[in-house]
């Protein structure tokens, strides 16, 4: 018989989002910052902002793209057991098709083949144009 800790554990676990947002970017000391906030919404995780850098020379080609934080937070998500991942942003479908591909092949090699994928989900889908349209 399951105790109530572990059963509380296991729903906990089945409810875990993490949330990205408040994407801005910033200017300071010759480097310039791209930052989203990361929110582990049901998990024991502190509220961190992640962020890409670089040198003042680079920041016309340096964007706040909300593609890049999601390729980056979507293993820890997996590794820790997150059911989605919430963007405050534009996603490419094709992206988040490729990303779940991607989760597929970690799963096959890691984990056992009933784990569950993570959800990506987006306030807005992007339209893509193949790259060779005219």
């Amino acid at each position: 018989m399951e105790d109530q800790n572990s059963t509380f554990t296991n729903y906990l676990l089945e409810v875990q989002e993490m949330k990205i947002d408040n994407f801005r970017s910033q200017k300071r000391d010759g480097r310039v910052n791209v930052l989203a906030t990361v929110t582990w919404e049901e998990s024991d995780r502190p509220v961190q902002d992640g962020f890409f850098e670089t040198d003042e020379t680079f920041s016309e080609d340096f964007t706040c793209n909300s593609h890049s934080f999601l390729i980056g937070s979507i293993v820890p998500a997996f590794r820790y057991g997150e059911k989605r991942i919430l963007i405050d942003g534009e996603i490419c479908p094709e992206l988040k098709d490729n990303l779940i591909a991607v989760l597929c092949w970690l799963r096959n090699w890691y984990y056992p083949p009933d784990r569950a994928l993570l959800k990506i989900e987006s306030k807005k889908w992007s339209t893509s144009t193949p790259l060779n349209s005219p």
